[in-house]
């Protein structure tokens, strides 16, 4: 059975390298991006099982402009 992919998706990279830590030592195979554009270019090259997101970042949120 393959591992499962993460993508991981913060502006802070020292939340990104401790996130990164702990769930490689759980034999996923992690990715990160430390912004939303980068985020975007990898899953258009690739597909990831599970996205874990900051919902607030620079040039683009998690939450709508209606909300």
């Amino acid at each position: 059975m393959r591992p499962f992919k993460l993508l991981l998706v913060d502006d802070e990279e020292s939340v990104l390298r401790s996130l990164e830590r702990v769930l490689r030592s759980e034999a996923y195979k992690v990715t990160t991006a430390i912004d939303a554009a980068t985020a975007l270019k990898l899953l258009e090259a690739e597909p990831f099982d599970v996205i874990i997101s900051d919902q607030r970042m620079p040039n683009m949120g998690g939450r709508s402009s209606s909300a």
